[in-house]
């Protein structure tokens, strides 16, 4: 009978298989499972950014058009005190 390192080829294959389904259940009970949870953790990451850009697209252009409405009044306001023959006071924003 042939033997290498001690064990016959009928027990090579017995610790083979029990080699293989241990390795097997072990990766179904922790390494696929971790698995499946890391690939919900980068979609909800996905989800998560791509919902933070939309949100952040439309507070940039809320803030434009407040923007533009601040410099409309701006504009009426020193078009009254130019009509009425008033002069403003200087803000702390007008030396920046």
């Amino acid at each position: 009978m042939h033997t290498f390192l001690g064990f016959t080829i009928g027990e090579w294959g017995g610790i083979i298989s029990i080699g293989v389904t241990l390795l097997g259940g072990i990766y179904a009970v922790a390494v696929k499972p971790l698995k499946d949870t890391m690939g919900d953790l980068r979609d909800a990451i996905h989800d998560l950014t791509a919902s933070s850009k939309k949100d952040h697209q439309a507070f940039d252009d809320r803030l434009d058009r407040h923007d533009q409405k601040l410099v409309r009044h701006d504009a009426e306001i020193q078009f009254l005190y130019d009509k009425n023959g008033m002069t403003r006071r200087k803000s702390e924003d007008d030396d920046q």
